[in-house]
């Protein structure tokens, strides 16, 4: 699966990625406008020492000479960091000082008219002017060329590029920050949103709020919340359609389950006994199953089981329950035995659904924990209040460990046992209180056990503090 695309980084693209081409497009033209300026401050230079060069040609019998001392030469020839060339012949060609192999381009016409020009000399890049002079005394004009190595001018330009680039990238530095903090404070709003979503589970749908939240993202919120909206009254409808079911089945259920053991107690034959044997435990199922579904509405959050919740002791809970099992179990050949602490341990809960938890596990465990003689129901005060059923049965297969919570859900679904909701209603009931539930089976735990773990306090005790 592709992983999704970015919207920092994509608005970061679309903003930095111009911002860098404009970056380079006006390095680029700052690197010409600079070469431009160094060529313009040396060319002058280069224009100034062709004129003085000229300037220094006499006649000598109507022909052009030019004489100067070694020491003038020299001085006229040194520079620290580009190599100087000069060239004065006549316009035939004929060299009257200077590089014979300096090559020159045909100067203007005019007199003392510059031709500027690049070319090689010895293996490097040069840069030079090329003038026509006719000094008096003179029938000829003579052609005066002066070149130079490009070093100072590169490293001028680089310099001048340098103090108008630095300027620019700090510029941009400052202002990728400044988009990024922008851009991060405008989706801040977004993550808000995500965290609101994240902090859901299955049971809220309430609305997500709207603070802070950008136009552009306000309508998918509302759509997002009308369909919450639609969803919690689809499911509320669905539970109440359930709720109300199983409390009208229950009573003719009942009915039919007495007139069962009625007709039970009658001088029938074997055959039609056998019978109604099978109906009565059918029908017991089926009461059973419409107990759990009543049970499951009452846990549910929109049947809001917080409003019936008091201080209740859970080892009284726990005893009162397990008394009620004990007839069965016996008649099981296990041991129902309650391994709870002398003092009370104190939880805000609902006293009806908490019993009914105790049931469901206790029901679980003697359905599901064949060949188990001991279920030990255990209650625990430290670190928190805790609620365990344990037994010694055959366990819960790996591939079942992470479904045996889901709804008519059921380990071995060819047996006629159980009703895949006793597990899911601990779950809801555990949840309604604000705890957790988990499950250790083999080979960790040598059978089965859950284990229920409720919070501290529940925020009510704390407000009646």
């Amino acid at each position: 699966m592709s992983r999704a695309p970015s919207l920092r980084r994509r608005l970061l693209a679309r903003l930095a990625i111009p911002l860098l081409a404009l970056i380079a497009a006006d390095a680029g033209l700052s690197y010409v406008f600079a070469l431009r300026f160094a060529n313009s401050a040396y060319d002058h230079w280069l224009l100034d020492s062709a004129r003085s060069l000229a300037a220094q040609v006499k006649a000598e019998g109507g022909q052009a000479t030019l004489r100067l001392p070694k020491e003038a030469l020299e001085v006229f020839e040194w520079d620290e960091r580009d190599r100087i060339v000069y060239k004065v012949s006549r316009e035939t060609g004929e060299l009257i000082i200077g590089q014979r192999s300096l090559a020159v381009p045909e100067p203007s016409r005019e007199l003392q008219h510059p031709a500027f020009f690049e070319g090689e000399f010895e293996r490097e890049t040069i840069r030079g002017v090329v003038i026509r002079a006719k000094p008096s005394g003179i029938q000829e004009p003579i052609v005066i060329a002066v070149a130079e190595t490009l070093h100072k001018r590169n490293s001028l330009a680089a310099e001048i590029l340098a103090i108008v680039l630095v300027p620019q990238v700090l510029l941009l530095l400052a202002a990728a920050l400044l988009i990024w903090s922008g851009i991060t404070a405008g989706l801040r709003s977004l993550v808000h949103v995500s965290l609101d979503l994240a902090r859901k589970d299955h049971r809220d749908l309430s609305p997500v709020p709207m603070r802070d939240v950008p136009q552009e993202v306000q309508p998918i919120i509302a759509r997002t919340n009308e369909l919450f909206g639609r969803l919690a009254e689809a499911m509320r409808a669905q539970r109440k359609f359930i709720a109300d079911a199983a409390h009208q089945l229950r009573t003719p259920l009942s009915a039919l389950k007495l007139q069962l053991e009625s007709l039970e107690r009658e001088r029938l034959p074997e055959e039609i006994r056998g019978r109604i044997v099978s109906l009565k435990h059918a029908g017991g199922r089926a009461i059973h199953l419409a107990q759990q579904l009543l049970t499951l509405a009452r846990a549910e959050p929109e049947f809001d089981p917080q409003r019936s919740f008091a201080d209740v002791d859970l080892v009284s809970v726990a005893r009162d329950a397990g008394e009620q099992w004990i007839p069965k179990a016996l008649e099981a050949g296990v041991e129902l035995v309650l391994d709870a602490p002398d003092s009370p341990v104190r939880l805000r809960g609902d006293p009806t659904l908490l019993s009914e938890l105790v049931s469901n596990l206790i029901d679980n465990a003697l359905r599901h924990g064949r060949d188990t003689r001991t279920i030990t129901l255990r209650v625990s005060g430290t670190p928190r209040p805790s609620l365990a059923v344990e037994d010694a049965g055959p366990g819960i297969p790996p591939q079942a460990e992470d479904r045996v919570f889901d709804r008519f859900y059921r380990v071995d679904a060819r047996s006629g046992e159980g009703t895949g909701l006793g597990l899911a209603i601990v779950k809801e009931i555990v949840s309604a209180h604000g705890g957790t539930v988990s499950i250790e089976t083999r080979p960790q735990f040598a059978g089965t056990r859950v284990q229920a773990v409720f919070p501290a306090g529940a925020p009510s005790a704390r407000r009646e503090r």
